[in-house]
């Protein structure tokens, strides 16, 4: 039951905030680069493919899946080293949008009035590669407080383990 002083002023923050979530995300994702270098010249030089945003994740991801493949053991401990040792040093330049991600899932949890609406809304920004990005960032234990959030506002479900390198990795995180 609300308090009519609530009821009176959530509407308007409702209507005012609501695509400021997925806009703050898409501007947080436009950043995001990702530069394959390729094709050594005779010069030393390379030729380089430069791709920005969503695809941006999905070469991302893609190259975490390669890594998780070369692995020998990929068991829940190895797979969360591997990821761990990615995030923080092959894959840094990316705390920032993991921050921005952590700051508006943050928002979310904050909301009162229509929070279930406002974490569909900001789940709806994400492509699949961008939630199995996400969720392998949470598991990674990079960031305790990001996995906090991210389970608080129940931004990962079972849908999500197709997505992933293993299937069986959902229950590393979702239960049942």
């Amino acid at each position: 039951q609300l308090r009519q002083e609530l009821k009176m002023t959530a509407q308007p923050h409702m209507c005012t905030n609501c695509f400021t979530v997925p806009d703050l995300y898409d501007r947080n994702l436009s950043l995001w680069a990702y530069v394959e270098r390729y094709h050594s010249t005779s010069a030393g030089n390379y030729d380089k493919e430069t791709v920005q945003g969503r695809e941006a994740v999905y070469k991302h991801y893609s190259n975490l899946k390669r890594k998780f493949k070369e692995l020998k053991d990929t068991g829940r401990p190895a797979v969360q080293d591997m990821l761990r040792d990615l995030f923080l040093h092959e894959n840094g330049m990316l705390e920032v949008y993991f921050k921005n991600v952590q700051h508006l899932m943050s928002y979310v949890q904050q909301i009162e009035v229509d929070r279930f609406f406002y974490m569909q809304t900001l789940k709806s920004s994400l492509s699949r590669f961008e939630l199995a990005m996400l969720y392998y960032y949470a598991i990674s234990e990079v960031d305790d407080s990001f996995t906090e959030t991210a389970e608080a506002i129940g931004l990962f479900d079972r849908s999500l383990a197709r997505s992933l390198f293993d299937e069986s990795h959902i229950d590393w995180l979702v239960s049942a």
